[in-house]
């Protein structure tokens, strides 16, 4: 398993920033593509809040590695984007016509061994049982549940989250 959260989540952004890149991006020169970071810093002007990102393409044949960032060094709460991180890999692996069936068909135990702070639908001890996994992931998405969040990770697989990352070390 990871070292930490922290180390997760890291991961996980970097993979999620890198996979938003369009591929047309990825290799600007061949597309005539001129786009600098500075044009690219200043989609990010008008977001509210602390920010911290870094937009990173490694080069093809030679050339040099195309960076973007503003703030990348700045520790920041991540909030519960991972959530959709998760929920994302997790329907990647299902990915089929019947992901809805097999989302409900899958259960997942909810006891003390799975609690998290901060869960308003799934709060062992008080609660404990079978529920589904579609179940634990509208809990996770419509909620925020940290519980749920743990349950879905444990679905998807902590070790291949962090295997798909490109920041995995």
């Amino acid at each position: 398993m990871l070292r930490s959260r922290r180390d997760f989540l890291t991961s996980a952004a970097a993979a999620a920033t890198l996979a938003a890149v369009p591929a047309t991006a990825r290799e600007p020169a061949a597309q005539g593509i001129t786009t600098t970071p500075q044009q690219i810093a200043a989609l990010f002007d008008g977001l509210p809040g602390d920010l911290g990102w870094k937009i990173s393409v490694p080069g093809q044949d030679g050339a040099p590695d195309f960076v973007a960032a503003s703030g990348a060094s700045r520790r920041l709460f991540a909030a519960s984007s991972i959530k959709t991180f998760i929920l994302c890999e997790l329907l990647r692996q299902l990915d089929a016509p019947d992901v809805v069936e097999q989302l409900e068909a899958r259960e997942v135990a909810l006891d003390s061994s799975i609690w998290s702070f901060g869960s308003p639908s799934f709060n062992p001890p008080s609660l404990s049982g079978v529920v589904s996994a579609r179940t634990v992931l509208e809990a996770m998405i419509t909620r925020s549940d940290n519980t749920a969040t743990d349950m879905a990770l444990k679905l998807a697989g902590a070790a291949t989250c962090a295997a798909s990352s490109p920041m995995r070390g």
